[in-house]
């Protein structure tokens, strides 16, 4: 009888690992080296991240940095890769650099003619994923998918209005049945069904939604709430809520200036908490905004280990990433209480 219960045990205790194996699986989070050093990392811990391929010639283009003009990079959970596209103001060609979470390795990828040659240009807010890359050219109303596996660029339909420099971009998968691409330009939501490939404008408008900048937007999406948070630019200090149905409700006014400029602040969402990080550009002081606390504050948190840096949400490994030309590291946040 106490083998057979043994046995029982031992088989129950397979089959659990086996599920979670295949829920691992199934969020593309697979057991690498950055799975592996998120999961042993403590909450409120920064940690700096080795890596290979990581160096300052990795950052350049035109002999400049690709790091101007910036906010954050794009992560594909299917790929466990990383994503960012980058220029110093005319210095061609932008350069598209990517992290391979399972191989641990950074590496620049071939140029594409679309962007080969623009000279006007930076990173700002515009790479988001979802299935793949989506990029919004810079000046102008060109937005491009990318196709990791295969490497490929497409073209997607154009929207109605341009967007100028400084605009964002951000995949939001729980609006319509294959996700959307919302485009913030100032205070201009237009937003691409990518089952029915159409734009639309939304109309509906916060109140204070003026108050958002004319240029060097920001946009994330918010997987615990499944929302989209936008705003920020030139002057602004004030962010907004986007959920599936357009309805848009504002965030308290937060302490410092928001933008992808480079003397403005790098803006991401914690993917587990679904808190907001904010972090001047200027310094290392970090800021942090409890979406669902019943009366919200942005409170001062201990300081980030890098300013004027790239930054990452990592869904399913519940951590972000931040990089510049002094290295790569992972932050797991302590969520704010309620």
């Amino acid at each position: 009888m106490k083998t057979e219960f043994f046995l029982s045990c031992l088989l129950v205790f397979l089959l659990l690992g086996t599920i979670e194996a295949d829920k691992n699986e199934s969020l593309g989070v697979s057991k690498h080296t950055l799975a592996k050093t998120t999961a042993a990392m403590k909450p409120g811990q920064w940690k700096r991240f080795e890596s290979k391929g990581f160096n300052r010639e990795l950052l350049m283009s035109g002999g400049k940095s690709i790091m101007a003009y910036c906010n954050k990079a794009a992560w594909d959970i299917k790929t466990q890769t990383v994503h960012y596209i980058g220029m110093y103001h005319l210095t061609p060609p932008a350069k598209h650099i990517q992290f391979s979470a399972k191989t641990n390795t950074w590496e620049g990828l071939s140029g594409e003619d679309w962007y080969k040659t623009n000279k006007w240009f930076h990173a700002y807010d515009n790479s988001t994923a979802g299935n793949g890359i989506f990029y919004h050219n810079f000046w102008g109303q060109q937005v491009w998918a990318y196709t990791i596996d295969t490497k490929k660029w497409a073209e997607l339909p154009k929207p109605p209005k341009a967007g100028s420099h400084g605009a964002s971009l951000t995949f939001f998968p729980d609006m319509g049945n294959a996700g959307s691409l919302v485009h913030l330009h100032g205070n201009k939501l237009q937003i691409l069904d990518l089952e029915t490939k159409s734009w639309r404008a939304i109309i509906k408008k916060a109140k204070g939604a003026g108050r958002i900048g004319t240029y060097h937007n920001v946009s994330m999406y918010n997987p615990k709430r499944k929302t989209v948070i936008f705003g920020g630019g030139n002057g602004s200090k004030f962010l907004f809520e986007l959920d599936a149905k357009e309805n848009i409700s504002a965030v308290k006014e937060c302490p410092v200036m928001i933008g992808s400029k480079g003397s403005m602040s790098v803006f991401v969402i914690d993917p587990a908490s679904g808190d907001l990080l904010v972090s001047p550009k200027i310094n290392n002081t970090l800021y942090a905004y409890n979406l669902s606390a019943q009366n919200p504050e942005w409170k001062q948190i201990p300081d980030a280990k890098l300013k004027r840096s790239i930054v990452c949400a990592l869904e399913g490994l519940g951590v972000t990433l931040w990089f510049s030309g002094k290295g790569v590291w992972l932050y797991k946040h302590k969520p704010l209480e309620n």
